[in-house]
């Protein structure tokens, strides 16, 4: 039994299509920040870790007498309030503002201005914890005084 012969080949050009269908797998989802990462992410522009540390350790570092620049000042503050609870929480808060208007305004202006600032910003930010009395907010709310 012979076999047939195929069939003749097609004169000419052999067509060859292909048909390509791109599935683009999706995207795996970032994952989600913890709440530290988010607020890190927020404030990391802002704080400047290296001049905040500098800017408390010249602040914190004991002067040759014995006491910082911020203890001597939360002490002026808290010594304050004799003259009134108004004139401590003004005298500190006053300060404070001024200190963080001129930190916003060295932003760009130079390392040593920013860090004379940043210093500046914890002293009177110990000032304002030398002006709290934990009792205060009794007294505000309900009048009674020690």
């Amino acid at each position: 039994m012979a076999l047939p012969s195929p069939p003749p080949s097609p004169s000419g050009p052999i067509e060859v299509r292909v048909v390509v269908d791109l599935v683009h797998p999706k995207p795996e989802p970032e994952p989600e920040l913890s709440f530290w990462a988010r607020l890190w992410n927020l404030l990391e522009p802002h704080v400047r870790p290296v001049q905040t540390f500098l800017g408390g350790a010249m602040a914190l570092v004991p002067t040759p007498t014995g006491y910082s620049a911020a203890t001597t000042w939360a002490y002026v503050v808290h010594e304050a309030r004799d003259f009134g609870i108004p004139v401590a929480y003004g005298l500190s808060l006053g300060a404070l503002a001024i200190a963080a208007d001129a930190e916003r305004r060295v932003r760009d202006k130079g390392v040593l201005r920013q860090l004379v600032a940043r210093t500046a910003v914890v002293i009177t930010f110990i000032g304002v914890i030398g002006a709290i009395d934990l009792y205060d907010p009794v007294t505000a709310l309900t009048g009674v005084h020690r």
